[in-house]
């Protein structure tokens, strides 16, 4: 009985009431991850010198809002060059297209599931 009252204690003190799932989280952090990559500059219009200060801070966001999705050595790494930093940015950009497409579709399962259903 009072590990179910720290629980609730917990959800309305932390989470304001709300009991969301880990998986709309993920989708949310997702879709996050989604924009900042598209927010993200060409990287051919970009210069060696300038690259510091337009592509580091977009590839420092996806390391720490989506790390789970790209190997150890690409969380880790120093950003010390440019061709580095871009190989990292292509990575996650291709990872959260497959992502982005496997959400889509288990989405439209559970929809087609729902109108059967009912």
């Amino acid at each position: 009985m009072c590990k179910a009252h720290d629980a609730l204690a917990i959800v309305l003190l932390m989470h304001k009431g709300k009991l969301e799932s880990f998986e709309q989280d993920t989708r949310g952090r997702l879709l996050l991850a989604d924009l900042i990559v598209r927010r993200t500059p060409p990287t051919d219009e970009i210069l060696e010198v300038s690259w510091k200060t337009t592509l580091r801070p977009f590839v420092e966001k996806l390391r720490k809002l989506i790390p789970e999705y790209v190997p150890e050595e690409l969380r880790k790494g120093p950003l010390n060059s440019k061709l580095w930093t871009e190989h990292i940015l292509f990575e996650f950009k291709a990872v959260i297209l497959d992502q982005l497409r496997e959400s889509t579709f288990e989405r439209l399962a559970q929809a087609q599931c729902y109108i059967n259903w009912k």
